[in-house]
């Protein structure tokens, strides 16, 4: 994201096109208050430093400071979430598309920060249908989509006063502010390609299952009303966080964040992280068969007419 708001869309006599923005397992809001176990604030410091400029950027160490230069402010992810220089070339693009790690299987980048949700907002998630076609057996995970709304005007979804009285405040301003972009949030399951052990929580209902039950409900309300659409269901996003966020399952080792980008950088983690290659290899699929759609489109909306090509000819 930081990368597109100085990236150039023309280059000599080449033109670049800013037509799918996708992200996989990305820490959009940040790690502070947003780590797959909430920590105190002295830990987030020592593990801010720990991992050098990365990590005091991702858990947001010198909020509220002056910037460290001209070009690149302290708090960047607050900024890059709010600020019109960033907003403004991510609004450019057709579509937005953030692949997200649900029911606590990802311990670097828990849901709420890569699914751009927050536990206080009310905005509206409403669900997609786009995806039903991704064969899941194929894929071999479970896979639902949601989508917000995209004003004309970058913020007009924000319900805060804008203040940053509190990381709260602000993180709720973040989540509201990017989502006022419109996404598509494609929310995976990926419990199954775990190899770690997990423990049964017999105190908890299946996530899955309240979130299914909770769809039919809201369909239900929808035939009652004569509005039986799935573009029109939708969940707020404190409620997609509370179905999303953990799991029945207390899971050892969550690693759902190297399956959803196929780690592949050693031998070791290719073989290990294996199954998630079909849905990187899905996503992939789904990115350049939309590229072919839009160029089909202005193909459609370029060819003329014959009655136009005799005008011409003549």
């Amino acid at each position: 994201r930081y990368a597109i708001s100085v990236l150039p869309l023309k280059f000599d006599r080449i033109r670049l096109h800013p037509l799918s923005f996708a992200t996989a397992a990305t820490p959009h809001l940040g790690l502070a208050s947003n780590s797959y176990v909430i920590l105190p604030r002295f830990l987030e410091y020592l593990m801010g430093y720990g991992f050098g400029r990365s990590g005091q950027d991702l858990f947001r160490l010198h909020r509220g400071k002056k910037k460290r230069n001209d070009a690149v402010p302290d708090d960047i992810v607050y900024e890059m979430a709010t600020a019109d220089e960033f907003l403004a070339p991510l609004s450019a693009f057709h579509r937005r598309v953030s692949y997200v790690n649900a029911f606590g299987t990802d311990l670097m980048v828990p849901l709420a920060t890569s699914g751009i949700l927050s536990p206080y907002s009310n905005s509206c998630q409403y669900l997609s249908p786009d995806y039903d076609h991704w064969n899941k057996e194929e894929i071999g995970f479970d896979v639902c989509a949601f989508q917000t709304k995209q004003y004309e005007n970058i913020n007009k979804g924000l319900q805060s006063s804008g203040t940053r009285s509190s990381r709260k405040d602000e993180a709720l301003t973040m989540s509201l502010s990017l989502d006022s972009l419109g996404w598509k949030k494609v929310f995976v399951d990926c419990r199954k390609g775990m190899s770690s052990p997990s423990i049964r929580c017999i105190c908890r209902h299946p996530r899955k299952d309240l979130m299914n039950d909770a769809v039919s409900k809201k369909k239900d309300v929808l035939q009652r009303d004569e509005l039986d659409n799935d573009t029109t269901l939708s969940f707020e996003s404190r409620e997609l966080c509370e179905f999303m966020k953990t799991s029945e399952y207390w899971h050892l080792a969550p690693t759902g964040h190297f399956l959803l980008v196929a780690h592949s950088k050693t031998r070791r983690g290719a073989r290990k992280f294996a199954k998630g290659r079909p849905l990187v290899d899905q996503a992939a699929l789904d990115f350049v068969n939309y590229v072919k759609e839009f160029q089909m489109k202005i193909m459609d909306a370029t060819a003329k007419s014959p009655a136009e090509e005799k005008l011409c000819e003549s």
